[in-house]
């Protein structure tokens, strides 16, 4: 069974993905292969990934300036946390190829997530203004979430050198941080596409890894992905689980537009994407869009 160790940073929100030299042992990996039976509708597969990130992010309202609470827009927050995720790939009906993942995530949220710290630095190295309404940010909360991944895809030859990949994916998401079901379709299009999954986004949202096979060629794929949420539950919304915090009502139902471009050199990956996504919670006064910029670096 073919075996990828991959860990990964996300700073700031801007993930950067890392994937360590470090040997394999056999008992840890034969620990995760047999976790994996445990997922559902989990099949047996000679390609196995397996890893963890560890990340933070800061939630602020629309009007920075206020130091008291801002009861018509999205609670302070910051969230630091870890994860541990676990996926296979394998041949489905022919030349599909399904892909299945399981992440654990276990994290703070609240002041003891210094995302305040991380967010002063970052304004002070770029001369921006700070907030000044942290103090009214949610609670220390223990924060525990799973979060299970499906997609099915299918890779066409245009020609000698360029395919396109639609693909098809599915989610559930259960804990105190997110609770969600999700769906939706990424169409890529460029060269040796078979060589990588998809570049990671900032979760919730559309579904990658920082995994790839290397080529000495390089190659390059330009992509574009929808998708859509039912949101049960969204704690930097809903507010703390069991103290009374500041919340808001949300959407139940989220959509996601992403679209980016990812280069792929013998030992490295980078990857550019913009993200628009529709109204969170009730009286947002529009949409919102952000970018991502993702670093695979592969390490024999």
């Amino acid at each position: 069974m073919k075996t990828t160790r991959l860990s990964a940073v996300r700073i700031a929100g801007i993930p950067v993905d890392i994937r360590p030299a470090i040997p394999q042992r056999s008992h840890h990996r034969n620990t995760w292969k047999r976790s994996l039976t445990y997922v559902p509708f989990y099949s047996k597969s000679d390609s196995v990934v397996y890893g963890y990130n560890l990340g933070q992010k800061a939630f602020t309202p629309e009007n920075k300036e206020a130091s008291e609470v801002v009861v018509d827009d999205r609670p302070y927050a910051g969230w630091a946390f870890v994860e541990a995720f676990i996926g296979n790939r394998y041949s489905d009906q022919g030349d599909r190829e399904k892909f299945n993942g399981l992440v654990l995530t276990v994290g703070i949220v609240g002041p003891a997530a210094q995302a305040e710290k991380v967010q002063k630095g970052l304004h002070k190295i770029t001369d921006s203004s700070d907030v000044k309404g942290r103090d009214n940010q949610l609670e220390n909360e223990l924060g525990l979430n799973a979060t299970f991944l499906q997609k099915w895809r299918r890779i066409y030859n245009i020609d000698k050198h360029r395919q396109s990949e639609p693909s098809f994916h599915s989610g559930l998401a259960l804990g105190n941080i997110y609770s969600y079901a999700s769906a939706g379709v990424i169409i890529r299009w460029g060269t040796h596409l078979k060589d990588d999954i998809g570049s990671p986004s900032i979760s919730p949202g559309l579904p990658g890894l920082p995994w790839f096979n290397p080529n000495r060629n390089g190659s390059w794929y330009l992509y574009a992905g929808l998708e859509a949420r039912s949101v049960a539950h969204n704690i930097f919304l809903d507010g703390n689980t069991n103290v009374d915090s500041h919340s808001v009502d949300k959407e139940s139902l989220v959509g996601d537009l992403q679209i980016g471009v990812a280069i792929r050199r013998p030992d490295y990956r980078v990857s550019f994407s913009q993200t628009f996504r529709s109204k969170e919670f009730k009286g947002q006064p529009e949409s919102s869009r952000f970018g991502s910029i993702n670093f695979t670096l592969f390490v024999e």
